[in-house]
């Protein structure tokens, strides 16, 4: 007598075991691929909140009068009344001789924009696109 090497107990067995195989590989699979997006959500929803809280302390740095005032120094070069402002100009790109703007002496890397005899900010404007437009001839050859 010779054993049988596959019964049908062992058929039904590897078929069941082969079934379960088939059904759960796909869930398992989305299983892991789901959390992996979680994961991802959850680094992306602490980088937003942290980007909220940094906007909302900018926000808070505004609402502070003294934060506005240095900011308007800072960024518009404004001045307070009877400050002196000064405008250092790159010594490499400037000589010392006579602002082409203002026709006056200025000495190098420094420009005084609060002279008391300063004109509108609109006259300053067109006397530099005029000093900028010295060079260029229009006209047809």
């Amino acid at each position: 007598m010779v054993p049988e090497t596959i019964t049908t107990r062992t058929l039904v067995l590897a078929g069941a075991i082969l079934l379960a195989f088939v059904i759960l590989l796909p869930t398992a699979r989305e299983y892991v691929t789901q959390s992996a997006d979680l994961r991802a959500l959850h680094a992306d929803l602490a980088a937003t909140q942290k980007q909220k809280e940094d906007a909302q302390t900018a926000l808070d740095r505004w609402s502070d009068p003294a934060f506005q005032k240095a900011q308007a120094r800072a960024r518009l070069g404004y001045v307070m009344p009877g400050d002196k402002a000064y405008r250092v100009i790159d010594p490499g790109s400037a000589e010392a001789g006579v602002s082409p703007i203002t026709g006056k002496p200025v000495s190098a890397g420094v420009v005084d924009s609060t002279a008391d005899d300063a004109s509108p900010w609109y006259r300053t404007m067109w006397t530099s696109v005029e000093v900028a437009g010295e060079g260029v001839t229009t006209g047809s050859k």
